[in-house]
Order: C-alpha cells, then structure tokens, then sequence
C-alpha cells in the first residue's frame, strides 16, 4: 500500500513539474499543424498536406546549408584576419630591420672610428710588448752569454779534463804497480 502511495505521489509531483509543463505545450511538431478552438481555447493537432514533409525536408536542408556556408564564412574570415596579422607583423618586423639598419648607418662613422682606434691601440700594445719581449730575449742571451764565458773560466777545457784524467789514471796506475 506504502508503495502504491509513493508512487500516487511521484506522478503527481511529475505531473506538476515545470518539464511536465513545458512537454504539454510544445506544438504539434514539424509535419503537423496546431488548432485552436476560440470557445474552449482547446489545442488540437492535424495533419497538414502530404507535400508537407518533403517542404519541410527541403527547409531543414536550405537552413543546415545556410549555417554550414555561415560557418565556412565566419572561418574564412577568421583565416583572413590571421593572414592579415601575419602580414602587419611582418611588415613590422620589416620596418624595425631598416630603421634599424638606418640608425646603425648613421652610427657607422662613429663606430668606424672607434674600431680604428681599437686597432692602432692594439698594435701600439704589440709593438710595445714585442719590444719588451725583443729585450727580454736579447738580456736573456746576453746573460746567457756571461754565464758561458764564467764557465768558461772557471773550469778547465774538456781537452784539458781529458788529458788530467789520463794522468791521473797513470799515476794511480804507476802506484798499483809499485
């Protein structure tokens, strides 16, 4: 019984639902055409001629054509406006390249003297360190040269080595013969 109520009470809040509503007054639908009774204000539902369906068929084509050709316009147009962006940005980009091209040619005498100052003082530094390397070397050769002529004099010739270490051996030689 419990459940014989329950549902009683579905239906009827279903019934009064604003869906429930809203379903009961939709019109007949696209083949059929809607009456009204002036006295009762009753809707009622005909059909209408047997060309109607194929009417109707040809409208929703002529519609789905009409949005599908919208919507190839609105995309055309969409592909219009990225090819024009594209184009006034590089157009941009073009007029940025030669303002700055221009300003860099106005600023090349300036650099040029700047890069030739650059150079005269890196070659003053060359000459100025080869001359110091050139003095470096001749004062190592002739230190170089001193320290030979010492040696030279303080120490016997390699011929002169030569014949003491002879005479040295023949002494030590004449001892062990004895």
């Amino acid at each position: 019984m419990l459940r014989v109520a329950a549902l009683f009470v579905v239906v009827i809040v279903a019934g009064l639902s604003p869906a429930a509503w809203a379903f009961h007054t939709l019109e007949c639908g696209p083949f059929r055409t809607t009456l009204i009774d002036k006295n009762t204000g009753e809707k009622t539902c005909l059909d209408q001629g047997p060309g109607a369906q194929g009417q109707f068929m040809r409208f929703r084509k002529l519609q789905q054509d009409r949005e599908r050709r919208t919507r190839d316009l609105l995309l055309q147009q969409r592909q219009q406006a990225k090819a024009q962006e594209l184009i006034d940005l590089q157009e941009r980009a073009k007029q940025q390249q030669f303002t700055r091209g221009h300003t860099l040619n106005q600023r090349e005498p300036v650099r040029d003297q700047e890069k030739s100052k650059t150079i005269q003082e890196s070659l003053t530094h060359r000459d100025q360190e080869a001359k110091r390397l050139r003095e470096e070397s001749l004062q190592s050769n002739l230190l170089r040269g001193q320290n030979l002529l010492e040696q030279k004099l303080e120490l016997p010739r390699a011929d002169l080595l030569d014949g003491q270490k002879a005479f040295n051996e023949r002494i030590l030689k004449d001892q062990a013969v004895r």
